[in-house]
């Protein structure tokens, strides 16, 4: 599970200014992780379900308010262990790699599309192990990559942590939000809701 969003730089200097204060609200967390606000561990450790609901619910507003475009790439690990698992790779045995050029090549396919389309700046949380690859490969994509495509994807990714990258810290929550929700449709119900 991949996910993220897609918004102006404009966009998200007013997201940036506006997460850190709901954060700062009490029960206060210095910065959101999916998996931490759900094992109420880390940042969340010590606050209570209610409480967490609440925190995630305004969070989850303040995406809201600011209307990015949501991007995923959801894969069963079942199938992608099966198919390539036993690959002498370890980047392609890992399906972050399949993932992050899923994303980035759909979301150009998207905008190329549009009346006036722009070039996008890929940011994206630490991956180690991945990062290399992934900026080994980008020449090759844009190589190869439709002359429109290349041109709104010609600046190669960048890797942030995403404690410190408010926008990468809601990416964290689209992410975690849609695996839920793959994971409970995979067993017959839904996922854990958070909107509002």
């Amino acid at each position: 599970m991949l996910g993220g969003w897609v918004a102006t730089a404009k966009t998200w200097d007013s997201f940036s200014g506006e997460w850190p204060s709901v954060l700062a609200m009490k029960p206060r967390t210095a910065y959101f992780k999916w998996s931490e606000a759900w094992g109420l561990s880390g940042e969340f450790l010590g606050i209570s379900e209610e409480s967490r609901d609440e925190k995630v619910k305004t969070l989850v507003r303040v995406i809201q308010d600011h209307n990015p475009l949501a991007i995923t790439s959801v894969m069963p690990n079942a199938l992608y262990e099966e198919t390539f698992g036993e690959n002498p790779d370890k980047v392609i045995r890992h399906p972050y790699f399949f993932s992050f050029f899923a994303i980035v090549t759909i979301l150009a396919e998207f905008i190329a599309r549009q009346e006036q389309p722009q070039k996008v700046d890929f940011i994206f949380d630490v991956q180690h192990g991945q990062m290399d690859a992934v900026h080994s490969s980008w020449d090759r994509l844009i190589d190869t990559a439709p002359p429109k495509m290349a041109a709104i994807i010609e600046n190669p990714p960048n890797f942030r942590h995403s404690v410190s990258t408010m926008p990468l810290q809601a990416a964290d929550l689209c992410a975690g939000w849609t695996r839920e929700q793959a994971e409970g449709e995979g067993e017959g119900e839904g996922g854990r809701a958070v909107a509002t």
